[in-house]
This record gives structure tokens, C-alpha cells and sequence, in this order.
């Protein structure tokens, strides 16, 4: 026979292990941002979803090495897309431009002025300085720098800062010491950002410790390929990215990096 002292020991165990399980039904409904640095090679590719379900791709790496890990983020029956951004037109950020639009339903493509020339199937628009782009309620893409003459190279590379209530992402492209210099004067410890995509892979000709200084990222993502031939990332800009406290990823280690955010708490997945 149980007595009714284990009776009642019974019972409360039963309450607490369903008041745990509610909790985790309830976190599990909580709708996050989902921000995923996708492992394209030698390339950059950054999956955005927003809890409402907005998706968005922050430039599309080289060819079809998207695709891949795309298709981890996304269902498989899921063949459209709210809009592409493309920092600049180099073919590791916007080379699979034309196998994207033809594999997906595209509502717009945004970059800057290098897009006038570029024949797409979808509508287009050219992005400045200032713009901020509504992706939903509370979530933004304010574009900082770049875009603003007709050249694809990484000099004129947009960079964008993504926010989702206190939680921040810092989107450089490929821009170069000279961009990073203007954002300094013009913001300067307001680019402070919880999540850095480093510029240029890496190279040593971004990431100067100035502008480190000021966006003082807890995190670092490199998006960079295998054992690649430019050397990418230097020591020098790891060597920098250490001092200011940062935590490296890098995609050729770690594959695709994922973060999510609620608005106030962020998680490394």
C-alpha cells in the first residue's frame, strides 16, 4: 500500500514535471530571428529569417554552393524568397544570382548602384546611405555605408546593421579600411554590435583595430573557404579580433553558423 505521504510526493512530482513540460512548449512557441552565416566556400551568403517568417538572403556566394546549406534553413517545399541584398557584385557574394532566381520565387533584389546595369527577372532597387529597410515590426536593415556609385568592386561594398530589439549584427561585404574610417566618424561607438560578419573574408586590408575598437563585437564570423589561396583569414585581422575580446567562427571550421534571437537574448546554435 502507499501511504499518503507518498501519495503526495507523487503528486507534486507529476505538477512540476508538467509545469516543465508547459515551459518548454511555451520557449518552443517564442518567435525568434534566425540569422545563419552559410558555409559557400570562399564566399559570403547570409540566411535572415525574422519570427514572422520574412526571408531574406544577405548576399548568395559563388555559383551553386548555396544551395547546400540553404537548404538546411529552409523547408523543402519553400521555393520563395522576400528579397535578396547584395553587398557589392563580386562573383563570391552575387554569382549564383542567376541560378537563385531561377529556382526561386523572388520579390526584390536591393544593392547599390552596380545593379542598374544587371538584367534580373524581378524588381530592383538601389540602396544609399541611410536606408533603413522595414523586414517586420521591430526588426530593421539599416544600410550604413557603400552602394553609392556603379562599380562592383569592394571599395563601393554596402554594410548594413541588422537589429532585432537589443540584439545586433554588423554586415560588412567586403569593405575595405577606408569604408571602416567613415563609419567610425560617423558613428562611432554606436556601431558597437553583438554578432561581426568580418569584412573581406578576413583579409588584412579590413578589420583595422580602429574600427574593431568601436564595434567591439562579442562574436566574429568568418565566412571563408577551406585552405584558399588568398590566406584568408591573416593572422594580422585574428590577431586583432583577439584583442578587442572577440570570439572567432569561421566557417571553413565550424560549416554553417547559426544564431537566433528573441530581441533581448541571443544564442549561438
Amino acid at each position: 500500500m502507499i501511504n499518503k505521504k507518498t501519495k503526495w510526493l507523487v503528486l507534486f512530482v507529476l505538477i512540476i514535471a508538467t509545469l516543465f513540460v508547459w515551459i518548454l512548449v511555451w520557449q518552443s512557441g517564442i518567435k525568434k530571428l534566425t540569422v545563419a552565416f552559410l558555409d559557400v566556400g570562399q564566399g559570403d551568403a547570409i540566411f535572415i529569417e525574422t519570427p514572422h517568417r520574412r526571408q531574406v538572403l544577405f548576399d548568395i556566394g559563388p555559383s551553386k554552393n548555396i544551395f547546400p546549406p540553404l537548404s538546411k534553413q529552409m523547408s523543402f517545399f519553400d521555393r520563395s524568397l522576400d528579397l535578396i541584398l547584395l553587398s557589392h557584385g563580386d562573383s563570391d557574394h552575387a554569382g549564383a544570382l542567376k541560378n537563385i532566381l531561377a529556382r526561386f520565387d523572388i520579390d526584390y533584389v536591393l544593392s547599390g548602384g552596380w545593379l542598374k546595369n544587371e538584367s534580373v527577372s524581378t524588381d530592383k532597387f538601389f540602396l544609399t546611405p541611410g536606408t533603413r529597410i522595414v523586414l517586420e515590426s521591430g526588426i530593421y536593415l539599416d544600410i550604413l555605408g557603400g552602394g553609392q556609385t556603379e562599380s562592383k568592386d569592394n571599395v563601393d561594398s554596402l554594410v548594413a546593421r541588422l537589429r532585432y530589439g537589443s540584439t545586433t549584427f554588423l554586415l560588412t561585404g567586403d569593405a575595405v579600411a577606408k569604408e571602416e574610417r567613415s563609419e567610425v566618424a560617423s558613428l562611432g561607438s554606436l556601431l558597437k554590435v553583438d554578432v561581426l560578419k568580418v569584412a573581406h573574408h578576413g583579409s588584412r586590408t579590413s578589420s583595422q583595430l580602429a574600427f574593431l575598437q568601436q564595434v567591439r563585437p562579442t562574436y566574429a564570423v568568418v565566412s571563408v573557404g577551406a585552405d584558399n589561396r588568398y590566406g584568408h583569414p591573416t593572422v594580422e585581422v585574428l590577431e586583432r579580433l583577439k584583442k578587442v575580446g572577440a570570439e572567432i567562427l569561421r566557417t571553413d571550421q565550424e560549416g554553417t553558423i547559426v544564431f537566433e534571437s528573441d530581441g533581448k537574448n541571443l544564442i549561438k546554435k
